[in-house]
Order: C-alpha cells, then sequence, then structure tokens
C-alpha cells in the first residue's frame, strides 16, 4: 500500500523485495511484543497478525505474499536492532524449518518406498507359485470340448495318432516331435521318432519319460481316458475329433493354432482346400457311380455313415452303396452287397491299381457291373483313412477312379 510509503520509489523497492523474498519492515510493528508476535509466526510459517498492521489491504497483501513465502524489505524497517533481531530469528527460523521439511520429506520419503517395497515383495511371494506356474500358457478348448491350458508354442510334441503325426509334418512341426505310435510311418522321418506303443496302447511310461509339453491324441484311438490320466500327471493333452474331410482340415488349423504356427497352418489348409475344389468342378454334372468299399473280405467289412471313405466316395462323384449303415465300419452281407450292383469296387489296403479277375477271388461278385467291366482297384488305406494332409491325395484318387475322363 502506498499510503505507508513515502514514495512510488519505495513502492517499487517493497514491490521487488516482496517478490525475492525479503523480511518484514519493522515499521509496520508498534512494538516488541509485535515483534516477537510476528517472529514466532515466522517460526511457525503462519501469517502476520492483522492488529500489527493498521492497513488491511496491506494485510490482504502481506498474507498473500506470507503464503507465498515472501519477506518484506529490509531498507523500510528504521531500527536496524530491530532488522538484525528480525532478520536472525527469520534466518533462524528459516533455516531450522528448511532442515525439518527436508529431513521430514526425506524421513518420509523413505518410509514410503520401504512401504511399497515390503508390499510388492509381499505380492510376489504370494503370487510367485501361481505366476510362475501359468506363465508362457494359454487355455485352449480341445475338439471334445475340453478346457486344457498349454505352453504358447510346444516345443515337445508326441502324436498318438497317425493322421496327426502327418499334419504336424505338413505344418512344420517334425523337429518338435519327441514320440509317435508305432503306425506313424509317414513321412519318412517319422519312422526315426521314438516309439510310445501303438495306437491303442501307449506305454505312459514312455510318454511320462519323453517329457513332452503336449500330447495329441485322436478320437479314432478312442483314447480319451488315457488324455485324463496324463493331464493329471501335468501333461497337457489335446483331443482331435474330425469326422468329414472338412473337419479333418479345420482340426489342422486348430492343431497349428494350438502350436503357434497358426498362419502356416492356413496356408497349408488353403491349398487342401483348392485342390478339394478343384476335384468338385471336374465330377461336377457327372453321373454318380455305385460304389463298394471293402475294407476287408473274411469276414466282409465295409464303410457306412461317418467313415472319411464314404464322405470321399461322395465327394469324387460316386455314392457308397452301404453310406446309410449306422456304424461307420460294419460287417456287411454279400447278398445285399450284390443286390445293390455296385458299378465300381475298391478294396482298400496297402497297395494301389487295378486288381485283375485272377486276383480278385470273390467268386459271388462275379456279377456285379463293376467286375464285369474291370472296375475294381485297390487304394492305399492311408490315403483314405487317416485324419491328415494326405486325405485329399486319396480323394484325387477316388475321384481318377470313377472318372477318369474328367482328369485327362
Amino acid at each position: 500500500p502506498s499510503k505507508l510509503i513515502k514514495n512510488r520509489t519505495g513502492l517499487r523497492a517493497l514491490s521487488a523485495d516482496f517478490q525475492l523474498g525479503r523480511q518484514a519492515p519493522s515499521k509496520l510493528i508498534k512494538n516488541r511484543t509485535g515483534l516477537r508476535a510476528l517472529s514466532a509466526d515466522f517460526q511457525l510459517g503462519r501469517q502476520a497478525p492483522s492488529k500489527l498492521i493498521k492497513n488491511r489491504t496491506v494485510l490482504r497483501a502481506l498474507s498473500a505474499d506470507f503464503r507465498l513465502g515472501r519477506q518484506a524489505p529490509s531498507k523500510l524497517i528504521k531500527n536496524r536492532t530491530v532488522l538484525r533481531a528480525l532478520s536472525a530469528r527469520s534466518t533462524c527460523a528459516r533455516t531450522c524449518c528448511n532442515l525439518f521439511l527436508k529431513v521430514y520429506i526425506k524421513s518420509k520419503t523413505r518410509i514410503l518406498y520401504l512401504l511399497f517395497a515390503l508390499l510388492l515383495a509381499a505380492c510376489s511371494s504370494a503370487n510367485a507359485p501361481t505366476d510362475s506356474a501359468e506363465a508362457g500358457l494359454k487355455t485352449i478348448t480341445d475338439e471334445l470340448g475340453r478346457q486344457v491350458k498349454v505352453s504358447h508354442s510346444p516345443q515337445r510334441i508326441i502324436s498318438l495318432s497317425p493322421g496327426t503325426t502327418e499334419a504336424l509334418f505338413a505344418l512344420g512341426l517334425g523337429e518338435r516331435i519327441v514320440g509317435v505310435t508305432s503306425y506313424c510311418n509317414y513321412p519318412e522321418e517319422a519312422s526315426r521318432k521314438e516309439r510310445v506303443g501303438d495306437t491303442l496302447n501307449p506305454s505312459i511310461e514312455r510318454i511320462v519319460a519323453l517329457k513332452p509339453d503336449l500330447v495329441i491324441i485322436s478320437t479314432a484311438s478312442q483314447l480319451q481316458d488315457l488324455a485324463e490320466r496324463l493331464n493329471k500327471l501335468g501333461i497337457p493333452t489335446y483331443i482331435s475329433n474330425p469326422r468329414t474331410l472338412s473337419e479333418i482340415l479345420s482340426s489342422m488349423e486348430r492343431i497349428g493354432d494350438l502350436c503357434g504356427v497358426k498362419d502356416r497352418a492356413e496356408q497349408v489348409v488353403a491349398e487342401l482346400r483348392r485342390r478339394i475344389d478343384e476335384v468338385r468342378k471336374k465330377v461336377n454334372g457327372l453321373s454318380r457311380l455305385r460304389v463298394f468299399y471293402i475294407l476287408q473280405t473274411e469276414p466282409l467289412f465295409t464303410v457306412g455313415k461317418g467313415a472319411y471313405a464314404t464322405d470321399l466316395i461322395w465327394l469324387a462323384g460316386g455314392e457308397s452303396i452301404s453310406k446309410d449303415e449306422l456304424n461307420p465300419w460294419p460287417q456287411f452281407s454279400r447278398e445285399t452287397a450284390i443286390a445293390r450292383k455296385p458299378e465300381v469296387i475298391i478294396l482298400s489296403g496297402d497297395a494301389r491299381g487295378v486288381v485283375t479277375a485272377g486276383h480278385f477271388n470273390q467268386r459271388q461278385f462275379q456279377s456285379t457291373p463293376a467286375v464285369k467291366q474291370g472296375r475294381v482297384y485297390r487304394i492305399n488305406a492311408d490315403l483314405v483313412e487317416r485324419p491328415g494332409p494326405r486325405i485329399v491325395d486319396g480323394l484325387e484318387e477316388i475321384a481318377r477312379l470313377l472318372h477318369p475322363e474328367a482328369f485327362k
């Protein structure tokens, strides 16, 4: 306030000194009692009492500046003794306050850090077993709807199905396979993998000894009970359950995703679908031939609803004479087969090609159109009855046998 200062020069000085944080003017204080009160207030960091200051405008200005930590200029104080006393007390108070604040803040900060560290350690300790056990795992649903926790990218895989083994190799995962069954014979590298028994009777001891981080089982082997036993031992087990050609391809995609090669699986399956579509186009519009697919001659077994061969025959432009049988692999009477007059007979086995009349010793079938026209063929069962990528090879071969004219 200008009225407390004789000229504007003093006002400017007061303003500047307020900003620089200097001491309060003694002329605003009437007596030493007020000085002591003000000094005490300095020490406590409080504002100057209004009764020591005549002008409330000054009080508001001084109060505001006190809150900002500023002090009034020394040149406005006439009594140097008072100035020195006030200066000493203010300096001491300020120094003590600063020291106290620094110690307090450091102590408080250290305490907070200590508490945070203890809390973090406690949380880490409490969660350590769970985190380590769960680290790198994902939960997937297999083809029977089971929830399975498995590594994001399994590196030690055991396949208990020949079709699955072929799929894994087709997806570029051959290096990760550590165990297979005695029936896994394709590709050639599969024959050099560690054997864990046959498809229906694998050895749990051998499986455990190989320390797999994933075991894949097909429902075709009916080993669901084994899967549960392995899970109880802490070995993740995925069950595949493809029932049609389309589901075989979907299963390959899921296995690829499961093993961390989703893109590769999509590329492989896309190519297989392209080949299937090509077969469809070539046989489209051609007459369907009646086909009798023989799994075994003594006793006579064929394929029914739900068998892969039944599906392939239809896609290849034929129709299985036993397609309505509820059992996928039913025993069939010769009389019924002959009565349905098959135009093509396909024998499942380990060979391929045309079967001559002399080698087909089923005399009862001599009257069928298939035998009369010399349309009895052999096909490699692995191409038709394994739920793997080579099943598309089987489709193409059956289509060529039924409609050779479409593939010239």
